[in-house]
């Protein structure tokens, strides 16, 4: 009988696994009728400190015995200490009477007493070393341990329980994702974490009848919490809250009492949202607003530190059954590696997004704060020189020697703060934005010296080989001198050259302004040897001032592109 329990159990469909475990333990039952009243059942052991009556069968002579009201319940190892313990220590069938029991089961004596058990025995329902579960049953007679109907039931009980193990390793793999579901997420390399966890957070929603699925992060640093995933049911007319939850953070306020109860540790189970305490009137709204009337939720933690929650959301009220939250606690176990993962690359990202931007803003400032040096280096050095020429005592001219050979050395400094502020190699910056917000810089000059700067030629793809910050640098220089050379009355226009590689600034003027003045030496310096400043005059005739000015970058650099 014990080869055909095992084949009808692993046989039979999902949906009636539970009532094929029922229907063959009342045969089993049947079987030992001579044994007096008696109750067996069959029991599962789904998480570690827990245990779940799977089913339970009383004869009909023995109505004392108390059977479930419900099957599928959980109870806690604390229900039963001494007899957990043993289940999970045995190797074989244990017989035994209520009369012998020790002192440390004096939880479980109080129990067969108040039910009228005389005697007992149990079985552990093992597979591959680990006890899945247990057979037990219950005798309201006195049987001695010598009786050879006892003997039998014991030497039965071993083959018994290893039929029963097919149908609890069946339900644990309904339950419980597993092995399978630990695989996916410790396979799946940061980049992908998000979409393997959407998808299981999907298959959960489905098997539990849920409308959304999601993981909440918690950010104790600032009291928030943000959308890590979020599953939908898209089939079903759900709320546009729902449909387009936000990821960014949210104050912990919202849902205090719901993540009070996981901070301690304990899940949120509400089949409706009315039931709830005066105290969650805030997640009440909350949930409200989103249009949740039915609230499951789990405290997801990693080495004892509370990392969010996997909360589950149905639109109508509606029960969750004991399988369901089951199956959502165990999920949540691995889930919580998952999000652990996922902040703590989050937060290598921002920490390095913050190291590059403060590295770019620090390159920016040295570089800014070198070209603004550049301008008053190269007048003193201009001056210098021309005071050079003149007559000069002996200590004027080592003064003046002085003053030069300080300011070369200056130089030099400011050329080494230049160099390392230099961009990244196959850097690329779109010119018109940067070119935009450098106009803006301007416009008070532009309007007081009623200059008209037109960028409207530039084709919005021009890009050059500097980074942002680089390019700011040179487009400020340029425009800067530019509005030099266009003096009172001037235009100014900003294109591309067909050639590719040319960015062109033209300029007209009814003012003679040196050429030196429209920002070459800065400008030059900027470039480096990546391109270079050439300033040509619009023709030979003095009286038409102006001069264009052509930023051209070598054939080996990245050429402008968009031109």
């Amino acid at each position: 009988m014990t080869a055909e329990i095992a084949l009808r159990l692993a046989a039979g469909a999902d949906e009636r696994l539970d009532a094929d475990v029922a229907q063959l333990l009342a045969q089993v039952g049947e079987r030992y009728a001579h044994l007096g009243p008696r109750r067996l059942g069959v029991l599962r052991f789904p998480v570690a400190g827990a245990f779940q009556v799977v089913s339970m069968w009383v004869s009909d002579d023995a109505p004392q015995l108390r059977r479930p009201a419900s099957g599928g319940s959980f109870q806690r190892r604390s229900e039963r200490p001494y007899w957990y313990g043993q289940m999970l220590e045995a190797s074989g069938p244990m017989f035994g009477r209520t009369v012998d029991l020790p002192d440390e089961a004096r939880i479980e004596r109080e129990i067969f007493e108040r039910e009228g058990v005389a005697t007992y025995a149990h079985a552990p329902i093992r597979s591959g070393g680990q006890t899945l579960g247990a057979l037990i049953w219950a005798f309201t007679t006195d049987h001695p341990a010598d009786d050879p109907a006892i003997t039998a039931l014991v030497d039965d009980a071993a083959a018994l329980a290893s039929a029963f193990s097919v149908p609890l390793l069946r339900m644990d793999s309904i339950d419980d994702p597993g092995a399978e579901l630990a695989l996916r997420l410790v396979r799946t390399d940061d980049r992908a974490l998000r979409r393997t966890l959407h998808s299981i957070l999907g298959e959960l929603a489905v098997a539990v009848h849920a409308d959304r699925a999601s993981v909440l992060v918690a950010h104790p640093e600032d009291g928030t919490a943000s959308l890590a995933v979020g599953w939908i049911d898209e089939s079903k007319p759900l709320p546009p809250t729902m449909l387009a939850p936000d990821s960014a953070r949210v104050s912990s306020n919202h849902w205090q009492w719901s993540l009070g109860q996981m901070l301690a540790g304990k899940a949120v189970r509400l089949d409706d949202i009315a039931d709830a305490p005066p105290e969650a009137a805030a997640d009440v709204a909350t949930w409200g607003v989103d249009g949740v009337r039915s609230v499951l939720a789990f405290p997801l933690t990693t080495d004892g530190t509370f990392r969010g929650a996997l909360i589950l959301n149905r639109i109508e009220p509606g029960s969750w059954s004991d399988r369901q939250v089951h199956r959502c606690e165990m999920i949540a176990t691995s889930v919580a590696a998952v999000v652990d993962r996922l902040t703590t690359a989050e937060r290598e990202r921002t920490e390095a997004r913050r190291e590059r931007d403060l590295l770019a803003s620090t390159m920016e400032l040295i570089g800014e704060l070198s070209h603004e040096l550049k301008t008053p280096l190269h007048t003193i050095a201009g001056f210098a020189e021309l005071i050079d020429d003149s007559r000069l005592t002996e200590s004027d001219r080592d003064a003046l020697h002085t003053v030069r050979d300080a300011a070369a050395r200056l130089g030099t400094m400011v050329d080494d703060l230049l160099t390392a502020a230099k961009p990244q190699d196959d850097a690329s910056t779109e010119v018109l934005p940067v070119l935009q917000q450098v106009l803006k810089q301007f416009d008070s000059i532009a309007i007081a010296h009623a200059v008209d700067i037109d960028c409207s030629s530039l084709d919005p793809s021009t890009s050059v080989p500097f980074d942002a910050p680089r390019t700011r640098q040179l487009l400020r220089c340029l425009v800067s001198g530019a509005l030099l050379g266009a003096g009172h009355g001037g235009t100014i226009a900003v294109h591309a050259d067909d050639d590719g590689r040319t960015l062109v600034v033209d300029i007209d003027s009814a003012e003679v302004v040196p050429p030196a003045a429209l920002g070459f030496p800065v400008a030059h310096a900027i470039l480096g040897d990546v391109g270079s400043i050439e300033i040509d005059r619009l023709d030979d005739d003095p009286a038409a001032y102006g001069a264009v000015v052509r930023t051209r970058f070598r054939d080996s650099a990245t050429a402008i592109s968009g031109s």
